[in-house]
């Protein structure tokens, strides 16, 4: 029993080393090969700018806020949860860049993913969030957008081209680096 017991973990290690293999890897050989390629061919393989996906989602009033209602806005969605940190931390410098970038068509829709109204209105108010919080209640729009760990910002140009996407929390500097990019 006690032989059994070692090649079962010793099999079970072999499949963890493997799975992180998996993960590790595609960066790694990626980091790699694009060390390799010129700048003009990186040019050439980025991807074109494809539409944003409309949604409709409410707000923190009750009201409907579709995304396409926004076309000829800059536009920053910002996928988060209030139980997330990186998401509490980026908050001060989202709302700062909305502040300052309001007047000039920026527009920064909070996608809160599956909490509840009354929770969500006491964190951005809290946080002093005064750019639109939406509720993504059922989690549609994110899986829509294939957000996969947040918080996750699209950038929107005021084509309603996206630009970029990041992932993570935002820095001031980010923050200004996308500005750019859809301003």
């Amino acid at each position: 029993m006690n032989n059994k017991s070692s090649k079962f973990k010793i099999q079970s290690l072999k499949l963890i080393l493997a799975f992180l293999l998996l993960i590790i890897m595609p960066f790694n050989c990626d980091s790699n090969k694009s060390a390799d390629i010129s700048q003009e061919e990186k040019k050439s393989q980025a991807s074109e700018p494809k539409p944003a996906q409309d949604f409709t989602l409410k707000d923190l009033n009750g009201n409907d806020v579709k995304l396409s209602s926004f076309k000829g806005k800059a536009v920053i969605i910002n996928f988060w949860a209030t139980w997330c940190h990186p998401c509490r931390e980026e908050i001060p410098d989202l709302q700062k860049g909305y502040d300052e970038n309001k007047d000039n068509g920026l527009v920064i829709l909070g996608v809160n993913i599956k909490e509840n109204e009354s929770k969500v209105s006491k964190f951005a108010k809290d946080y002093k969030m005064t750019y639109p919080i939406l509720l993504d209640i059922d989690g549609t729009t994110s899986d829509a957008y294939r957000v996969f760990g947040i918080p996750m910002s699209f950038f929107i140009d005021r084509n309603g081209l996206v630009k970029d996407s990041f992932i993570g929390m935002l820095t001031k500097e980010e923050i200004s680096k996308k500005l750019a990019m859809i301003l």
